[in-house]
Formats: structure tokens, sequence, C-alpha cells
């Protein structure tokens, strides 16, 4: 954390980042300027800039234009993805992606000349969009076919992943959590001895959520993704031998307090269950101004500092007893593993987190919080790679493109954005091999449909060729890509 908040110089930027490599800061600010219609007038308006570092060129900032106006065509660019599948939206989709790539990309890509790898710092909504899925420099080609694209939360991260920290050596082991019961009864706040306040703030904030008028959440089992769970241990075995530890956690067994418990003795995470993203009306502290009052009912008896809408409060992972508590008020736990009490647990030996489930990469939908809720909590804990997906998932496409992540990680040692990338580019390719393991037909995470090519520029021969960015595009990278 230390680090996390050191300054960081552009000239440091420079030095830790590889050849071929360039840093992508971008920043939404609010924009002043005169007041063309009102003498004297300042007229202000929230805007994206893009900084590009690279270690071999001057640093440049590249204005973007109007937050507004990106966000919504981020938003049709997404709204096929969330199952809209009527022509006008398609229609709407495939323009969006033609003005992204005008609009936020080439402005950019012109001081990429010579770079092969980029590394994303979004901010705000921009988090929510793949830009691997924006359309590439040839015809019917997509941008992950022109670069290796990863991302970071905050651009300070780059000083954490770079250092070379002897004093933590990274820890061996796999923890896969999957095939969760939400209808479980949920933990007590306070099992885990090292985050009981924040256990109970977090429980505090679930009954106050309801409080206020909140929904109660009823969360689907994930029957589809049992395989996946298998697949990810047999690989993990073949590897490093049959005998290589393994912990699962299932059922009624994946509770807050046993993933809390297991979480820092391991060296890679695969997590398959439902993301938790609060209501974007429930604005954080900072945002909302709120200010604490002891007269009030919903923030009495609450720490005055941390309130009830603390940013790290707003997001988290879904685990055993979420369906219960979510239907009961007085529920002593809540179900919700909340990204303050992630970043609470050291994670500093944990090498890979694979959050295999819905929208867990979409933190910005969290009381508007910045895009980052998860991927931030895994990494400031310590965690040095996040792998998270930016929207709903079919398990039969999952499934196989974690099989071909882990073999290229693990058996051919390949990085770990290559071996993402690999199996991207393989699943964007085979579409016939897809459909060969029952993909077009399989029932998806939310249920979302199979949808039909969004390409602006693609042709019906190259796309009845390529398979949609919905079954590859969603999963990206964060944090160390090497």
């Amino acid at each position: 954390m230390r680090r996390i908040r050191e300054p960081l110089t552009v000239a440091a930027v420079q030095s830790m980042l590889p050849k071929n490599t360039a840093l992508i800061d971008f920043l939404e600010y609010n924009h002043s300027e005169p007041d063309a219609q009102k003498k004297g007038k300042t007229r202000f308006q929230r805007r994206y800039i893009a900084f590009v570092v690279r270690n071999d060129a001057k640093t440049m900032m590249v204005p973007l234009g109007s937050a507004k106006s990106l966000a919504d065509l981020i938003t049709a660019f997404r709204r096929p993805i969330a199952g809209d599948q009527n022509p006008d939206t398609l229609e709407a989709a495939m323009q969006a992606g033609a003005r992204l790539r005008n609009e936020l990309w080439l402005p950019i890509e012109k001081h990429l000349a010579g770079i092969d790898t980029v590394i994303i710092s979004p901010d705000s909504v921009l988090g929510t969009l793949s830009c691997a899925a924006l359309p590439g420099k040839k015809d019917g080609s997509y941008l992950i076919e022109d670069y290796r694209i990863a991302s970071l939360p905050m651009a300070n991260l780059l000083s954490s992943l770079c250092k070379d920290d002897t004093a933590q050596p990274r820890h061996t082991g796999l923890l896969v959590l999957g095939d969760v019961d939400y209808d479980a009864d949920p933990d007590c706040p306070g099992s885990v001895s090292e985050t009981p306040q924040l256990l109970a703030l977090a429980s505090e904030q679930s009954r106050l959520t309801r409080s206020r008028g909140g929904k109660s959440r009823q969360w689907p089992s994930l029957p589809g993704f049992r395989a996946e769970l298998e697949t990810v241990k047999s690989l993990y075995q073949e590897r490093f031998g049959s005998d290589a530890p393994v912990a699962t956690l299932s059922g009624k067994q994946a509770t807050e307090a046993s993933f809390l418990e297991a979480v820092s003795h391991v060296g890679s995470l695969h997590l398959i269950t439902h993301g938790y993203f609060e209501d974007a009306a429930v604005k954080s502290i900072d945002q909302a101004d709120i200010k604490p009052d002891a007269s009030s009912s919903e923030t009495r008896g609450l720490d005055p500092f941390l309130n009830t809408w603390m940013p790290g409060l707003l997001s988290g992972l879904v685990l055993a007893g979420a369906n219960r508590a979510s239907s009961n008020p007085d529920s002593p736990g809540d179900g919700i593993l909340r990204a303050s009490e992630i970043e609470a647990v050291s994670l500093q030996g944990v090498d890979l987190v694979v959050l295999s489930a819905c929208d867990t990469g979409l933190g910005a939908v969290a009381g508007g919080e910045g895009l980052t809720g998860l991927q931030r909590a895994f990494q400031i804990a310590g965690a040095h790679t996040v792998v998270a997906s930016l929207w709903k998932v079919d398990h039969r496409a999952t499934a196989e493109l974690m099989r071909r992540f882990y073999t290229n990680l693990w058996q051919k040692q390949m990085s770990k954005l290559d071996a993402l990338r690999d199996a991207q580019l393989w699943m964007l390719r085979h579409p016939e091999q897809l459909e060969a393991l029952g993909v077009q037909d399989a029932r998806t995470r939310g249920e979302v449909p199979k949808l039909k090519p969004t390409t602006s520029d693609a042709s019906p021969r190259t796309q009845r060729n390529r398979t949609t960015p919905f079954y590859w595009a969603a999963f990206q990278l964060s944090g160390d890509w090497r």
C-alpha cells in the first residue's frame, strides 16, 4: 500500500516499461473553458485525456473529448452482449465500434509505432470496454490481433509489480472455488480473526441496503461450470505432479471464512462464482458527500470515518449463504466477500487470480465507483495478476478458454498475457470447433443468448469464419502481464 501511494514520475514509468511496450493512462477530468455565449462565465464539461508513455519516446498527452459521448458509445457497443439483439441495436453496436476506433483508439495509435504490447490504465466507464474487441487495422479484424493488451487498475501498481521482492516468495499450490451453495447458512461476521471489523461492517452494509429499499437478491447456481473445476485441477496436477497441493471449496463449504483462511497460503486461485455490485444509486461517501449523523438510522452505530458507503463495500464475490442472507434482514452474515475484506488479507505470495464469473471485472457499476473494484482489491492485497470477465460468459466456451489458457501457461510455459491471448485468438479463429463443443446451444451465466457478429467492417465471408467477441473477449488480464 505504501508503494502504491508513492508519487510516480514519468521517468520512473519509462524505466519500468520493457522494450516495445507502452502505458496508456486514461483520466476523466473536469474541463473548463470560457463560455462563448455568456461573457465572463466559465463552461465545464467532463472529458477524457490519455497519456501515452514509452521508454524510447517523449510522453504524449492525447485529448479525447466528451466523457458522456464516449460513455454512450461504449454502452451501445456493449448492449448486444447484454442480450438485446434487435436489428437496430446490432446496427448501433457496429456503428459505435467504428466510432470508438476513430475517436478513442486512432488518436492514441498515432503514438504507438513499433509497439506490440499496450498496458491500459482505464478510468471510470472506459474500464467496462473490452479494447481487444475493437475493430483492428484490417477489415474484419480485431485489436487483439494487432497488440498484446493488458490492463492496470492504477498506474502506480507498476512500481509494485516491477520490484523484485525476494522477501515475499510466491507460494505454490492451487485453490479452486465453485459449485457454491448460495442457499446455505451464511457465515457469522467476525468468524475470521484477521478482519472482524470489516466483516461486521459488511453485514451492516447489507442490512442498511435492504432498509433503504434495496431489493432482495437471489443468485442462481452455476451447474454448468462444475466440469471447469475438475479441468483446472487436472491440468495443474499434470504440470506439477499428482501430489501437488490443490484445495477445493464448494457447496456450503465455500464460505467467506473458509476462503479467507485458505487464500493466503496458495499461489494460484481459480474462482467460479457471481460477482456482487451494489446498485449504482448507492453512492460512496466521497461521491455523495454524506455526513455521519448520530440521529440517522442509516448511520447510527457505524464508524463515522468509514460510514456505510465505503467504496470497498460496494463490490465483492458471492459465496455460500448469500441467498438466505439476502432474504433475511436479521441474518448475522451476508455471504458476500467484499472488496474491503479482500484488501485486508495478505496475498503477496499469490501469483495468479482467475475470476471465472459473471461481470467480475465491472467494479464501475458498484455505486458509480471506478471500474477496478475486485481487480484492484486483489492487487492491493498483493496478488500479482488478476484475470476477470467483463460480461456474463458461456460456460462451455469459458471451459475451453480456460483449458487452453492453463495449458499455455503451465505446460507450454508462456507468459500470462500470451497464454490468455493465444487462447482467445484460437477461439476467435475456430468457430467451427466451438460449435462442435455445443457452444451455440449452451446456456450461459445469466442466460445471455448467442450473438451475431457485430464488427462494423467485416465482410459476410469473414464473419462466417470468425467467432463473435461475446465468446472470447470477456476476459481481460490485469496486473503483471509477464
